[in-house]
C-alpha cells in the first residue's frame, strides 16, 4: 500500500510524491520523521523523562533534522508544532499503556 504526501521521494506525473510502503522503506533504511518521533516518545515514556523539552535544548527534533532553517518562519513553526503534536500523541499513548501494565 502506498501513501501520497509531500516528501523527498520519487515524483509522480501529477506532482505528488509517492512514499514507498513501510516494508520497502525499511529495506532501504528509510525512516519517516513521524516514526523517529514515535521512537523518541516511547523512550521518554519508558524512562519517564522529558529531556527534549528542557530549556537548554534548542532543537528537540535533532534526530529528524539538524538544520535550524527547517524551523524558521511560519512554515518552520507549523512544522515544529506538527512534530510536537505527533510527539505528545505518541507519548500519551505509551504512558497510558505503561501505567496500565505497571501498577
Amino acid at each position: 500500500m502506498e501513501q501520497r504526501r509531500q516528501s523527498t521521494f520519487d515524483q509522480s506525473e501529477d506532482d505528488h510524491v509517492v512514499i514507498p510502503d513501510k516494508a520497502e522503506r525499511k529495506s532501504k533504511g528509510i525512516e519517516l520523521a513521524e516514526e523517529k518521533i514515535a521512537k523518541q516518545a516511547l523512550l521518554e515514556a519508558l524512562f519517564n523523562t522529558q529531556c527534549w523539552s528542557e530549556p537548554y535544548v534548542t532543537n528537540p527534533f535533532l534526530y529528524v533534522t539538524d538544520r535550524k532553517a527547517d524551523f524558521e518562519g511560519e512554515e518552520g513553526l507549523e512544522l515544529q508544532n506538527y512534530f510536537k503534536k505527533v510527539f505528545y500523541t505518541q507519548y500519551n499513548k505509551y504512558r497510558s499503556a505503561i501505567e496500565r501494565a505497571v501498577p
